[in-house]
């Protein structure tokens, strides 16, 4: 691949760029907007992981994605101007959820670098402030600047921007063709689409479900002399440091929603899980007469994508109608695998559905759709490369019977 044509320029269609101009390739990275202008357009954002108790695919893949960002961000930003390694706790406010993590640290023989359980005092004391609840700590996740990032990234040598919403994707001759809704066009060897939840607006990557999930931040600007905060902390959401003497804090997680409108109980919402998971931070808010009326408060809503299971697609676009005629015989018996490969949209790869945790989970993604294009070695074992193709959907549906 000379020159490749990335749709979405978001973290994830950003990120790619970035991966494949890093290997010589040329890249075009397109947007109907700019550089994180649809979820990935928060000016904070928090690079974190939440793991299963027992490990499953999921859980190895994002735990591979919050140490590969990690080590991703230190080497292309070393001065730490777009993001910040302040760590995540994550509180367990109920009972059942200090059970879970119980669970989790005596099934995970994970380094403390990594993860380790914390009692209140102490999360409390990483926090930099009282939290009132034991904790996971993870001293290598933290927050980044998600648009600051999009644009670093749109900004890479060999990448050349390109204002415009692509409104059709043709396999022809010598590559792909791509049609703007101006109606002019493109011409690419390969395509990655990356436009989260409108991805499988394309003819070939209609057949991969994805929901849109509407979420909403809270801005809120500190006045002086209030604790501050030293950790990213989650719970039913998150919260992180200040950046620039404002707090961000949320977000809301409304399925099926595609509004990107303010919503003034979308920010009582998030005071309410503010004043849940940080009580006494609140209270101190309150004592220096900040104002926390939800009708005044600034913030921004976007959408993110998710799949059906909650892991990204990455890999190359499956052909739905071979993968269906191929692989029939598994809706009678799932143990009966036919030998016949899988048949994909030549040179036609997706990068979505990374939900809230792109920043986890989209750069280790870019590498891995770049290491197969470039040919390379991949930066993942097979079963987990498995995990994230879009063609387990299809798979999946055919073992259940359930055929479009």
């Amino acid at each position: 691949a000379r020159h490749v044509a990335v749709v979405g320029a978001g973290i994830a269609g950003a990120s790619v760029a970035h991966a494949l101009a890093q290997r010589g390739v040329t890249v075009t990275l397109l947007d109907r907007e700019g550089p994180g202008a649809g979820g990935s357009g928060n000016r904070q954002g928090a690079l974190y992981a939440k793991l299963a108790v027992a490990t499953n695919p999921q859980s190895r893949v994002y735990l591979a994605g919050l140490l590969h960002s990690r080590r991703w961000l230190e080497a292309l930003d070393p001065t730490r101007t777009l993001w910040q390694p302040s760590g995540v706790l994550q509180l367990a406010m109920t009972e059942k959820e200090q059970g879970r993590q119980a669970r989790f640290l005596a099934q995970h023989a994970l380094p403390a670098s990594v993860v380790a359980g914390l009692d209140a005092e102490a999360a409390a004391e990483r926090a930099g402030l009282r939290v009132g609840a034991p904790a996971l700590d993870y001293p290598l996740a933290g927050w980044v600047r998600p648009a600051a990032l999009c644009a670093h990234l749109a900004d890479t040598s060999g990448v050349t921007f390109r204002r415009g919403e692509v409104s059709d994707l043709a396999r022809v001759e010598s590559g792909w063709r791509l049609t703007l809704a101006t109606g002019d066009t493109l011409a690419a060897d390969q395509v990655v689409i990356a436009t989260a939840e409108l991805a499988n607006r394309f003819a070939q990557a209609s057949p991969l479900p994805l929901q849109p999930v509407r979420g909403q931040v809270t801005q809120l600007r500190l006045p002086a002399g209030v604790p501050a905060l030293e950790r990213v902390v989650c719970a039913g959401g998150y919260v992180s440091p200040a950046l620039d003497g404002v707090l961000t804090f949320g977000a809301t997680f409304a399925p099926n929603d595609a509004g990107t409108d303010l919503r003034e109980a979308d920010h009582a919402a998030n005071l309410a899980e503010l004043e849940r998971t940080l009580p006494a931070f609140v209270a101190a808010l309150r004592d220096a007469g900040t104002e926390l009326d939800a009708g005044r408060l600034e913030g921004r809503a976007a959408i993110r994508a998710a799949s059906p299971d909650k892991s990204p697609y990455a890999g190359p676009v499956p052909d739905a109608g071979a993968w269906r005629a191929d692989y029939t015989g598994l809706a009678r018996d799932a143990t009966r695998i036919p030998e016949t490969p899988g048949r994909h949209h030549d040179g036609l790869w997706i990068s979505a559905a990374h939900g809230s945790r792109g920043l986890a989970s989209a750069p280790l993604c870019a590498e891995l759709i770049a290491s197969r294009i470039c040919d390379e070695p991949l930066p993942l074992e097979w079963p987990l490369v498995d995990h994230l193709h879009p063609g387990r959907r299809i798979i999946r549906d055919l073992v259940r019977g359930k055929q479009d």
